[in-house]
């Protein structure tokens, strides 16, 4: 019988076998509008979808199809596509078909089947009784009636064991049986039939699928002559017009013309042959990083000559140093902008105050003048109890972009004698900060 189950938005089929071709499950109306519809197609036969007006073959599950416009029943059918012939088996199996309102991306899904050629083995063109050996590898024996879909009964018995491998009638809309064999019980097999003329092919090296206790095989006709009905020739062609081609582990050497290239001296590095050549023109950001000198490095293969490697310095803090008589309101450039594309990262900045102020001044610390993006300090008028406030001091943990092409100002509200001091790097602005 059919399963069914629904839930809301969602919909689900559990169709089992033996199958009878052209036979309708019907579920509950869905309610909504359908979506997408997921099929899995454990069985030896086509399922056809209405409601996405498609068929999906046998053996074949993870299908995904887009329901038509306004579907709203979840229904499947055993129906073969025309001009297939509907195949019959003893075993069993199971489809389940899920019908959801929601999208899903279409998938063609998986085939369980492996392709092969099958080999004739004989026919009986008065339906007398045949003797067959079929080929090493073997698995599965195709009867087919050659005169016509019309009820046909076949019996297949093991010669050595005498066991019975089909024994079963084709409904009237059926013309071919597959059934699976095992040659390591029986080497050859012996074919009764009910007077009916038949044929009988061999599939060779054919995959076998097993769903719990079912076993079903199928063959898939592949022509290797042909692309698009087009004869296949050797010779050079259009890539759009071509085959994908798979070189063998023990394809002999093809030449290959290399066209367009630029020479290459790999013998030499600035014209040294001994690999000795020091490496110049590094950089850590503004700072061209300075070598200290070089490591040897000799190789245990021989022929292979030493080699060498730079021996590179930490890259040291910069440090401007200098004293300036700050007017009132004018800023002054402590450490000057590096150029585009790189910046100053500030670590820390110190200011002494020189000569007492008149009056309390504050100090601006920034990009320009009067600018305070780098901070900011007073510097206070001396008392007896309250000595003057004598310097200032900003530590910038990790280091701070001051910003692309920017300098380092300092500005006092009112004229003081400074002394200052700041250690900073220049550095990429879009390098920053290291990854």
């Amino acid at each position: 019988m059919v399963g069914t189950g629904t839930d809301s938005g969602l919909s689900a089929l559990f169709i089992p076998c033996p199958v009878q071709e052209g036979q309708d499950y019907n579920g509950a109306g869905f309610g909504a509008i359908i979506q997408s519809i997921m099929i899995d197609n454990i069985t030896p036969s086509w399922l056809y979808i209405p409601a996405a007006d498609r068929y999906v073959p046998p053996l074949t599950w993870g299908v995904v199809f887009q329901a038509t416009a306004q579907a709203r029943t979840a229904q499947a059918q055993w129906r073969t596509p025309p001009g297939i012939l509907a195949a019959v088996t003893l075993n069993n199996g199971r489809a389940s078909v899920t019908f959801t309102d929601q999208f899903i991306p279409p998938s063609s899904g998986v085939s369980l089947i492996t392709p092969s050629q099958p080999i004739h083995l004989g026919s009986s063109a008065t339906g007398s009784n045949i003797n067959v050996t079929p080929p090493p590898g073997a698995n599965t024996l195709i009867i087919v009636s050659t005169s016509g879909i019309i009820p046909a009964t076949w019996l297949v018995l093991g010669t050595q064991s005498g066991a019975v491998y089909q024994s079963a009638a084709l409904p009237a809309t059926s013309m071919v049986v597959f059934v699976p064999i095992d040659l390591g019980t029986d080497t050859s097999y012996e074919i009764y039939s009910n007077f009916q003329p038949f044929s009988v092919d061999a599939s060779y090296v054919v995959q076998a699928v097993t769903s719990g206790s079912i076993v079903i095989a199928g063959v898939v006709a592949e022509n290797l002559t042909e692309v698009g009905g087009n004869p296949i020739s050797i010779g050079q062609h259009l890539m759009a017009d071509s085959l994908p081609v798979v070189l063998a582990s023990d394809q002999s050497q093809i030449p290959v013309a290399v066209v367009g290239t630029v020479p290459e001296n790999l013998t030499a590095i600035q014209g040294d042959t001994t690999f000795q050549t020091p490496v110049a023109g590094l950089r850590f950001g503004h700072t061209a990083l300075p070598i200290s000198g070089t490591q040897s490095f000799v190789p245990s293969a021989p022929g292979i000559p030493p080699y060498y490697l730079p021996t590179f310095q930490r890259p040291i803090q910069a440090v401007a140093a200098g004293a300036f008589t700050l007017v009132a309101g004018v800023g002054q450039i402590m450490v000057p902008a590096p150029g585009v594309g790189e910046s100053i990262v500030v670590n820390r900045i110190k200011v002494s105050l020189g000569g007492g102020p008149a009056t309390a001044a504050a100090v601006q610390y920034g990009t320009a003048s009067g600018n305070n993006k780098l901070g900011q300090g007073v510097f206070a008028v001396g008392t007896a109890s309250a000595p003057d406030f004598i310097h200032d001091e900003f530590v910038y943990d990790g280091g701070f972009l001051v910003g692309d092409n920017l300098p380092i100002y300092i500005t006092s509200s009112f004229g003081i004698v400074v002394y200052y001091t700041v250690m900073y790097n220049y550095v990429g602005t879009a390098t920053w900060p290291p990854s």
